[in-house]
């Protein structure tokens, strides 16, 4: 019985192995597509509708929703998200020479 359970456990992790994030998406939208040649929704635009853009809205606002509005308005910042440092050469060669000393270290213990 335990080794049964065992095989399938193998058997699902090499399966979970072998699955490929594309592949799920593509089956994803083959999903949502599939399905949405089921329904049958039209929209309709009501007779009453009336277009919105950001400066309609703010003139229906009051004068706190209007700084809160235009607080809130946001767009792409000229700079990029982050900036790294440039590397520091000293650090990551003691850094690498210090984890060669310790494999070496751990290699002649065993």
């Amino acid at each position: 019985m335990a080794e049964q359970a065992e095989a399938i456990g193998r058997g699902s992790q090499d399966y979970m192995g072998s699955i490929n994030m594309d592949r799920v998406y593509d089956y994803m939208l083959y999903l949502i597509t599939e399905y949405s040649k089921l329904l049958d929704f039209k929209p309709i635009e009501p007779s009453s509708a009336v277009e919105v853009c950001a400066e309609s809205l703010l003139c229906y606002a009051d004068e706190t929703q209007r700084q809160f509005l235009e607080r809130s308005a946001s767009s792409p910042s000229p700079t990029p998200p982050c900036t790294l440092q440039p590397p520091d050469n000293k650090f990551i060669k003691s850094w690498l020479e210090e984890k060669s000393k310790i494999i070496k270290d751990v290699q002649n213990f065993v």
